[in-house]
Protein backbone atom coordinates (compact mmCIF):
# COMPACT_ATOMS: atom_id res chain seq x y z
CA UNK A 1 0.00 0.00 0.00
CA UNK A 2 1.19 3.64 -0.55
CA UNK A 3 2.71 5.61 -2.85
CA UNK A 4 5.67 4.88 -5.31
CA UNK A 5 7.95 7.95 -3.14
CA UNK A 6 10.06 6.06 -0.01
CA UNK A 7 7.86 5.12 2.84
CA UNK A 8 9.50 6.57 6.19
CA UNK A 9 11.19 3.34 7.84
CA UNK A 10 12.27 2.13 11.18
CA UNK A 11 13.77 -1.09 12.71
CA UNK A 12 11.73 -3.34 14.08
CA UNK A 13 13.11 -2.99 18.00
CA UNK A 14 12.33 0.51 17.85
CA UNK A 15 8.75 -0.27 18.45
CA UNK A 16 7.56 0.43 21.88
CA UNK A 17 4.12 1.09 22.04
CA UNK A 18 0.68 -0.36 20.42
CA UNK A 19 -2.02 2.38 18.87
CA UNK A 20 -5.46 0.66 19.04
CA UNK A 21 -8.12 2.53 16.38
CA UNK A 22 -11.73 1.92 15.61
CA UNK A 23 -12.48 2.76 11.82
CA UNK A 24 -15.75 5.03 12.93
CA UNK A 25 -17.17 3.41 9.80
CA UNK A 26 -20.02 0.62 9.44
CA UNK A 27 -18.11 -1.81 7.63
CA UNK A 28 -14.76 -1.24 5.53
CA UNK A 29 -11.73 -2.68 4.51
CA UNK A 30 -7.93 -2.27 3.72
CA UNK A 31 -8.52 -0.86 0.33
CA UNK A 32 -11.36 1.18 0.91
CA UNK A 33 -9.76 2.80 3.89
CA UNK A 34 -6.47 3.27 1.43
CA UNK A 35 -8.05 5.74 -1.46
CA UNK A 36 -9.53 7.64 1.59
CA UNK A 37 -5.55 7.61 3.14
CA UNK A 38 -4.49 8.76 -0.52
CA UNK A 39 -7.29 10.96 -0.40
CA UNK A 40 -5.47 13.11 2.10
CA UNK A 41 -2.45 13.01 0.40
CA UNK A 42 -0.58 10.40 3.08
CA UNK A 43 2.31 8.79 1.81
CA UNK A 44 1.71 5.99 3.83
CA UNK A 45 -1.79 4.71 5.35
CA UNK A 46 -3.19 4.46 9.18
CA UNK A 47 -3.02 1.26 10.44
CA UNK A 48 -0.46 -1.91 10.06
CA UNK A 49 -2.78 -4.42 10.30
CA UNK A 50 -7.27 -4.32 10.02
CA UNK A 51 -9.87 -6.17 11.80
CA UNK A 52 -12.52 -7.25 9.74
CA UNK A 53 -16.26 -7.62 10.96
CA UNK A 54 -16.02 -11.46 10.38
CA UNK A 55 -12.80 -11.41 12.66
CA UNK A 56 -10.41 -11.60 9.99
CA UNK A 57 -7.30 -9.98 9.90
CA UNK A 58 -5.72 -8.01 6.84
CA UNK A 59 -2.05 -6.67 6.94
CA UNK A 60 -1.55 -3.62 5.52
CA UNK A 61 2.47 -2.91 6.11
CA UNK A 62 5.41 -4.66 7.84
CA UNK A 63 6.16 -3.57 11.15
CA UNK A 64 9.30 -1.35 9.98
CA UNK A 65 7.27 0.70 8.01
CA UNK A 66 6.12 3.79 9.67
CA UNK A 67 2.33 4.50 9.75
CA UNK A 68 0.21 7.64 9.97
CA UNK A 69 -2.58 6.21 13.10
CA UNK A 70 -1.73 9.39 15.45
CA UNK A 71 -0.01 12.55 14.38
CA UNK A 72 3.83 13.09 16.04
CA UNK A 73 3.56 9.52 17.48
CA UNK A 74 4.16 6.62 14.94
CA UNK A 75 8.07 6.41 14.88
CA UNK A 76 7.37 3.90 17.87
CA UNK A 77 4.09 3.09 17.50
CA UNK A 78 2.69 -0.13 15.77
CA UNK A 79 -1.54 0.22 14.83
CA UNK A 80 -3.89 -2.29 15.08
CA UNK A 81 -7.81 -0.71 13.20
CA UNK A 82 -10.89 -2.48 14.34
CA UNK A 83 -13.70 -1.86 11.77
CA UNK A 84 -16.49 -0.75 13.45
CA UNK A 85 -17.87 2.29 15.30
CA UNK A 86 -18.34 1.72 19.29
CA UNK A 87 -19.61 -1.77 18.92
CA UNK A 88 -17.47 -4.81 17.68
CA UNK A 89 -18.43 -8.42 16.87
CA UNK A 90 -17.41 -10.91 19.21
CA UNK A 91 -15.06 -12.59 16.44
CA UNK A 92 -13.39 -8.81 16.32
CA UNK A 93 -13.32 -9.21 20.07
CA UNK A 94 -11.86 -12.41 20.31
CA UNK A 95 -8.77 -11.90 17.41
CA UNK A 96 -8.13 -8.47 18.85
CA UNK A 97 -6.73 -9.66 21.79
CA UNK A 98 -5.23 -12.47 19.90
CA UNK A 99 -3.10 -9.79 17.98
CA UNK A 100 -2.26 -7.55 20.79
CA UNK A 101 -0.54 -10.11 22.66
CA UNK A 102 0.91 -11.51 20.13
CA UNK A 103 2.06 -8.01 18.82
CA UNK A 104 3.43 -7.42 22.79
CA UNK A 105 5.36 -10.36 22.01
CA UNK A 106 7.22 -10.03 19.61
CA UNK A 107 7.94 -6.08 19.93
CA UNK A 108 8.22 -6.88 23.60
CA UNK A 109 5.27 -3.84 24.51
CA UNK A 110 4.14 -4.12 27.92
CA UNK A 111 0.28 -3.97 28.84
CA UNK A 112 0.91 -0.45 29.86
CA UNK A 113 1.60 0.57 26.47
CA UNK A 114 -0.95 -0.66 24.74
CA UNK A 115 -2.99 2.85 23.80
CA UNK A 116 -6.12 4.09 22.48
CA UNK A 117 -5.86 6.70 20.31
CA UNK A 118 -7.17 9.34 22.04
CA UNK A 119 -4.82 8.18 25.18
CA UNK A 120 -1.19 9.68 22.99
CA UNK A 121 -0.75 13.11 24.07
CA UNK A 122 -2.45 16.00 22.22
CA UNK A 123 -4.87 13.61 21.40
CA UNK A 124 -7.54 13.53 23.81
CA UNK A 125 -10.40 15.21 21.71
CA UNK A 126 -10.47 12.12 19.90
CA UNK A 127 -13.36 9.14 20.34
CA UNK A 128 -10.89 6.76 19.04
CA UNK A 129 -10.53 4.06 19.72
CA UNK A 130 -14.66 3.88 20.62
CA UNK A 131 -13.53 1.79 24.13
CA UNK A 132 -13.08 1.77 27.12
CA UNK A 133 -8.57 0.65 27.18
CA UNK A 134 -8.75 0.00 30.80
CA UNK A 135 -11.48 -2.92 30.69
CA UNK A 136 -9.10 -3.45 27.35
CA UNK A 137 -5.78 -3.72 29.26
CA UNK A 138 -7.45 -5.69 32.63
CA UNK A 139 -8.32 -8.66 29.60
CA UNK A 140 -4.88 -8.67 28.34
CA UNK A 141 -3.71 -8.77 31.96
CA UNK A 142 -5.96 -12.46 32.82
CA UNK A 143 -4.12 -15.51 32.20
CA UNK A 144 -5.21 -17.28 28.64
CA UNK A 145 -7.35 -20.20 29.11
CA UNK A 146 -8.79 -22.67 27.08
CA UNK A 147 -11.81 -22.41 25.74
CA UNK A 148 -14.69 -25.18 26.95
CA UNK A 149 -11.21 -26.29 28.94
CA UNK A 150 -9.68 -27.68 25.63
CA UNK A 151 -7.09 -25.50 23.82
CA UNK A 152 -7.42 -26.07 19.87
CA UNK A 153 -5.40 -28.75 18.62
CA UNK A 154 -3.76 -26.72 15.99
CA UNK A 155 -2.04 -23.27 14.81
CA UNK A 156 -2.12 -22.05 11.62
CA UNK A 157 0.84 -20.07 10.94
CA UNK A 158 0.38 -16.26 9.84
CA UNK A 159 2.48 -13.84 8.31
CA UNK A 160 4.98 -12.00 10.73
CA UNK A 161 5.23 -14.96 13.66
CA UNK A 162 7.35 -17.41 14.49
CA UNK A 163 7.56 -20.54 15.95
CA UNK A 164 9.06 -19.12 19.30
CA UNK A 165 6.04 -16.75 19.07
CA UNK A 166 3.67 -19.59 18.60
CA UNK A 167 5.26 -21.33 21.34
CA UNK A 168 4.23 -18.54 23.89
CA UNK A 169 1.08 -18.12 22.49
CA UNK A 170 0.09 -21.60 23.56
CA UNK A 171 1.90 -21.88 26.40
CA UNK A 172 4.41 -24.66 25.08
CA UNK A 173 8.10 -24.40 23.78
CA UNK A 174 9.58 -24.57 20.74
CA UNK A 175 11.04 -27.94 21.13
CA UNK A 176 7.91 -29.33 21.79
CA UNK A 177 6.15 -27.74 18.43
CA UNK A 178 9.34 -29.39 16.25
CA UNK A 179 8.72 -32.84 17.99
CA UNK A 180 4.94 -32.66 17.69
CA UNK A 181 5.83 -31.73 14.01
CA UNK A 182 8.75 -33.28 13.25
CA UNK A 183 10.31 -30.13 12.41
CA UNK A 184 13.96 -30.13 11.81
CA UNK A 185 14.42 -26.33 11.82
CA UNK A 186 12.51 -24.05 13.51
CA UNK A 187 13.32 -21.38 11.51
CA UNK A 188 11.43 -22.71 8.74
CA UNK A 189 7.57 -22.17 9.07
CA UNK A 190 5.44 -20.44 6.06
CA UNK A 191 1.89 -19.12 6.12
CA UNK A 192 -0.57 -20.92 5.82
CA UNK A 193 1.09 -24.13 7.51
CA UNK A 194 -0.90 -25.91 10.07
CA UNK A 195 1.30 -26.94 13.06
CA UNK A 196 -0.10 -29.37 15.60
CA UNK A 197 0.12 -28.38 19.33
CA UNK A 198 0.10 -30.17 22.77
CA UNK A 199 -3.32 -31.44 24.43
CA UNK A 200 -3.76 -29.79 27.08
CA UNK A 201 -7.38 -29.78 29.50
CA UNK A 202 -8.79 -27.90 32.24
CA UNK A 203 -5.22 -27.95 34.21
CA UNK A 204 -4.06 -25.88 31.55
CA UNK A 205 -3.22 -23.02 34.09
CA UNK A 206 -1.10 -25.06 36.32
CA UNK A 207 0.90 -26.62 33.34
CA UNK A 208 1.70 -23.15 31.97
CA UNK A 209 2.96 -21.84 35.47
CA UNK A 210 5.69 -25.29 34.79
CA UNK A 211 7.80 -26.01 32.51
CA UNK A 212 9.94 -29.22 31.69
CA UNK A 213 13.21 -29.23 30.85
CA UNK A 214 15.22 -31.49 29.03
CA UNK A 215 18.33 -31.42 28.93
CA UNK A 216 21.05 -29.28 30.36
CA UNK A 217 20.52 -25.38 29.56
CA UNK A 218 22.56 -21.89 30.62
CA UNK A 219 20.62 -19.87 33.42
CA UNK A 220 21.60 -16.36 33.49
CA UNK A 221 20.13 -13.62 35.79
CA UNK A 222 17.92 -11.63 33.92
CA UNK A 223 15.71 -11.80 30.88
CA UNK A 224 17.71 -9.68 28.93
CA UNK A 225 21.18 -11.81 29.93
CA UNK A 226 18.70 -15.02 28.72
CA UNK A 227 17.57 -13.39 25.18
CA UNK A 228 21.10 -12.04 24.46
CA UNK A 229 22.88 -15.24 25.63
CA UNK A 230 25.13 -13.56 27.67
CA UNK A 231 26.70 -13.24 31.36
CA UNK A 232 26.19 -16.67 31.65
CA UNK A 233 24.85 -17.41 35.39
CA UNK A 234 24.94 -21.36 35.89
CA UNK A 235 23.63 -24.19 34.26
CA UNK A 236 20.11 -24.95 35.26
CA UNK A 237 20.02 -29.32 34.70
CA UNK A 238 17.03 -31.41 33.54
CA UNK A 239 13.89 -31.71 35.47
CA UNK A 240 10.38 -30.12 36.06
CA UNK A 241 10.74 -26.19 37.11
CA UNK A 242 7.85 -24.25 38.91
CA UNK A 243 7.79 -20.42 36.31
CA UNK A 244 8.07 -18.07 39.15
CA UNK A 245 8.29 -15.26 36.30
CA UNK A 246 7.75 -14.55 32.36
CA UNK A 247 9.69 -11.59 30.34
CA UNK A 248 10.50 -10.97 26.69
CA UNK A 249 9.46 -14.39 25.51
CA UNK A 250 11.97 -15.87 28.44
CA UNK A 251 11.40 -17.41 31.78
CA UNK A 252 12.59 -17.59 35.47
CA UNK A 253 12.84 -21.14 36.60
CA UNK A 254 13.08 -22.51 40.07
CA UNK A 255 12.78 -25.75 41.93
CA UNK A 256 11.22 -23.75 44.92
CA UNK A 257 7.83 -22.08 44.04
CA UNK A 258 7.33 -18.68 44.94
CA UNK A 259 11.16 -18.14 44.99
CA UNK A 260 12.77 -16.78 42.12
CA UNK A 261 15.56 -18.81 40.40
CA UNK A 262 17.41 -18.85 37.00
CA UNK A 263 16.72 -16.72 33.83
CA UNK A 264 16.54 -19.28 30.71
CA UNK A 265 16.02 -19.02 27.02
CA UNK A 266 12.73 -22.36 26.35
CA UNK A 267 14.04 -21.73 22.72
CA UNK A 268 17.44 -23.22 23.48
Amino acid sequence: MGWNNPWQTRYQNQIRRIGIHHSATADGNMRAFENHWRSLGWRNGGYHEIILRNGDVELCYVPTTVANGVGNHNLDTYHICIVGSSSFTAAQERTLIQRIRHNMSRFSVPVERVLGHREFPGHASNICPGRNMNSLRQSLRLPQVAENNHTSSTHTVRFGETLSGIALQHQTTVLELQRLNNMTNPNLIRVGQVLRLPTTNSNVQENANKHHITRQIPGFNTAADALAFRNQRTTVPPGMYHVFNRAQGMINVTKRQETPGSWINPNR
